[in-house]
């Protein structure tokens, strides 16, 4: 019998893992010599919306991603662009405008893959059915790949809006960020009920963003503190069934991104707001963690 978690499936295609290293949080370093350190660490692209490489004074961001080996995978939204300027009540059809506008100047990038920060939580369901019918019919005309992220503030911020969509959507693809949900929800969504719908979510699931979250926050202090062990447990058994769900597609690679932010993101102390780890550290050791597992991974297969 097939495990539920997918760690029984077999590996038809062995993929490549691709791990990517988010600009939040390096605002004001300067990329030449940002870039090659980060190839050095292990890093395979990086991924930014089009504010954070300048657009559309971006042939240095380009350059430089050329001399370094590096890939990029572009950031989109269809609004409150990079989550500054406050957020605003927008209609579908003002969503659906900026979607098609960003998406042409991704594409002409030649990125690697495009994620999309997608409509807004306070739509009905019927909105945005009307948003993603309008999307995808773009995504098809202009023939680009784009996941549309699992995030709070947007449509797909839990995952019971997200299963009657990919119903209601086949070609809806995700970009998976499920410390979101486990906020939403505030638990791990790793009990027996979870089980019967994860495997549907896996199988559109076509980039990830590996920030571990718990109940009460979207990112954990520092996956390697032991208070949160079986929070990095249950979200390490789900990426894994991504993988597995990407590897029956024919995915030549899989992408990742330790998504890990600074404060305030990052939780920091009071008064003082001391930021309470490290955040290079701990994408960094993401980057060898993520790794070693994706190769034993496809050797167990």
């Amino acid at each position: 019998t097939q495990s539920t978690w997918g760690t029984r499936f077999l590996i038809i295609l062995k993929m490549k893992l691709f791990v990517c290293r988010s600009l939040w949080g390096l605002e004001g370093q300067a990329w030449e010599e940002l870039f090659p350190q980060l190839k050095s660490l292990g890093y395979d692209a990086i991924e930014a919306s089009l504010g954070d490489i300048k657009y559309p004074d971006c042939d240095r961001f380009l350059t430089l991603l050329k001399d370094n080996q590096l890939s990029y995978i572009a950031g989109i939204y269809t609004s409150w662009v990079d989550y500054e300027n406050g957020w605003e009540d927008k209609p579908v059809s003002e969503h659906v405008r900026m979607f098609e506008e960003q998406l042409k100047i991704a594409k002409s990038l030649n990125p690697l893959h495009i994620n999309c920060h997608s409509g807004q939580d306070s739509w009905t369901l019927e909105q945005s059915k009307e948003f993603f019918r309008q999307v995808l019919d773009i995504e098809k005309r202009l023939a680009v790949t784009v996941s549309h992220e699992t995030h709070r503030g947007r449509i797909l911020y839990n995952p019971w809006t997200t299963l009657q969509l990919i119903e209601e959507f086949p070609d809806l693809k995700l970009t998976a960020d499920i410390s979101h949900w486990v906020v939403v929800c505030e638990r791990l969504l790793d009990g027996e009920f979870d089980q019967t719908w994860w495997p549907k979510v896996a199988e559109r699931v076509y980039h990830i963003h590996a920030r571990i979250g718990y109940a009460q926050h979207a990112q954990v202090t520092d996956p390697s503190a032991p208070e949160h062990a079986q929070d990095v447990v249950s979200h390490e058994r789900i990426w894994e069934m991504f993988w597995s769900a990407q590897s029956r597609r024919g995915a030549t690679c899989s992408t990742l991104t330790p998504e890990y932010g600074p404060p305030p993101y990052m939780q920091t102390t009071p008064f003082l707001q001391t930021p309470v780890s490290d955040l290079a550290a701990i994408c960094n050791a993401q980057v060898v963690r993520q790794r070693e597992r994706f190769q034993s991974f496809l050797a167990s297969r």
